[in-house]
Order: structure tokens, then C-alpha cells, then sequence
């Protein structure tokens, strides 16, 4: 009964080095969608009219300030 909990013990260990792996891919990718949102929505918000803005119920200096930050701030 004791070797079984040893071997569930170095199992459990083996597999611990690729879950972290896959779970900081996994960040990684969804971070790097995020951003990619991020610059893609701030450029269509830069490219809108000001009739447009005005229906989403953002005003012309509010869109530029929000359009001008880096990809990576929110």
C-alpha cells in the first residue's frame, strides 16, 4: 500500500511540469489575444465618425484618449 502513494507521489510530480507549461501557454495566448483586441478595437475607434461616437455615447476627446493608449494598458 505504501509503494502506491510513493508512485502516485512521483506521478503527480511528473505531470506537474507540463500542466505549468500548458497553463503559462495558455496565459501567454490569452494575453496576447487581449492585446490584440485591445489594438484592434482602439484603431476602429480612432477611424470612427463623430456620429458614430456619439452613439456609443463617447465623446471625440474621450475616444482619442482611449484610442491613443498602447495595446498593453487598459
Amino acid at each position: 500500500m505504501r509503494s502506491t502513494n510513493v508512485l502516485r507521489q512521483f506521478e503527480a510530480g511528473v505531470d506537474q511540469p507540463r500542466s505549468s507549461f500548458v497553463s503559462l501557454a495558455r496565459k501567454s495566448l490569452d494575453t496576447l489575444n487581449l492585446w490584440l483586441r485591445r489594438a484592434d478595437d482602439r484603431r476602429r475607434l480612432r477611424e470612427m465618425s463623430p456620429y458614430m461616437h456619439r452613439d456609443i455615447g463617447v465623446d471625440w476627446v474621450q475616444a482619442e484618449r482611449e484610442a491613443g493608449k498602447p495595446f498593453w494598458r487598459s
